[in-house]
């Protein structure tokens, strides 16, 4: 088809399966290997994203995902790992998928089972925090490692267009719009409500 770039992620839990590992899997970092030499060979340039809605299921029960600062530890180790292993087969990185979809898609994204806090909308403000505070640690690796590597983000977008010019057409769709990429949530008491 000609195209030129693959993206594709490497699961953390390929890698670290409880996610709390002293030493990672080899047998994983090994199926990446093959994967990038093969992407390499057939002339694709890997796009790879760190983190794409896998995180080792042992953290997210033990540590309620992202909410822990526990997670961002298992993170750092995790990123040390596939950066140093993978950094002369990968340039382009990308922290999270569709980081900007933590309402939408909570557990997806934030990796905290809904039934495990009292008030999920705090939590995944905190967990998002966390998040943030990874997407910089991994940012701050690969310009510490000096390899030319890049690193960039990957958030949901989508685009609705109104039935017709009528105002409340309009402000349908925007609400709509904001509902489909959950960009824009305001709380109210225990309420969700999106404007």
């Amino acid at each position: 088809m000609g195209f030129k770039t693959v993206r594709t992620s490497i699961a953390w839990s390929r890698i670290f399966p409880n996610g709390d590992e002293e030493s990672p899997n080899e047998k994983g970092l090994h199926f990446y290997d093959n994967l990038f030499d093969e992407m390499i060979h057939d002339g694709m340039i890997p796009l790879v994203t760190i983190s794409h809605y896998e995180m080792p299921l042992n953290l997210s029960l033990t540590e309620k995902g992202w909410l822990s600062k526990n997670t961002l530890i298992y993170f750092k180790k995790f990123v040390d790992v596939i950066m140093e292993r993978y950094k002369n087969k990968v340039k382009y990185w990308i922290t999270f998928n569709q980081i900007n979809t933590m309402f939408g898609e909570g557990y997806n994204s934030l990796s905290i089972p809904y039934d495990s806090v009292d008030d999920f909308a705090s939590a995944s403000f905190q967990a998002l925090h966390n998040q943030f505070l990874a997407s910089a640690y991994a940012k701050k690796k690969m310009d510490e490692m000096n390899t030319g590597m890049k690193m960039g983000c990957m958030v949901c977008n989508g685009i609705l267009y109104p039935f017709n010019c009528d105002p409340k057409e309009i402000m349908a769709t925007y609400k709509k719009i904001s509902c489909n990429i959950c960009s824009l949530m305001f709380f109210v008491e225990e309420s969700i409500l999106v404007h």
